[in-house]
């Protein structure tokens, strides 16, 4: 079992390196996205939630314990999150559906399915 305030034999300062982490995880998928912004708190909780999972099962794996701050970061950069592509990144191509009503929310006269 990994317990978030331990601290290895090699007496890492777990917050700062947590912050490096994220700074590189966060900064990639930012990059990643056409905007280069969040679209909203819920795009960026899920990503958080994400980094942060990633980060607990990165410490719990042991594949940290004895690098350098070099290997360490060298771990961070390869280390490769699958980030699901969020609806609201579509911009004006996103549909607006009310899903009880099976119709589009706006202009258009059309059902949607059956």
């Amino acid at each position: 079992m990994c317990v978030m305030g331990w601290k290895g034999p090699d007496i890492l300062d777990f917050s700062l390196e947590a912050r490096r982490f994220f700074g590189i995880q966060m900064r990639r998928y930012l990059n990643s996205r056409p905007q280069r912004h969040f679209s909203g708190s819920a795009e960026r909780d899920a990503v958080f939630d994400m980094i942060r999972d990633a980060w607990i099962e990165l410490r719990c794996c042991g594949c940290l314990e004895g690098l350098s701050s070099r290997g360490r970061e060298t771990v961070y950069r390869t280390t490769i999150i699958i980030f699901p592509d969020f609806i609201a990144d579509a911009g004006d191509k996103c549909l607006a559906v009310d899903f009880k009503k099976k119709t589009r929310i706006g202009p258009s006269r059309y059902t949607m399915g059956g």
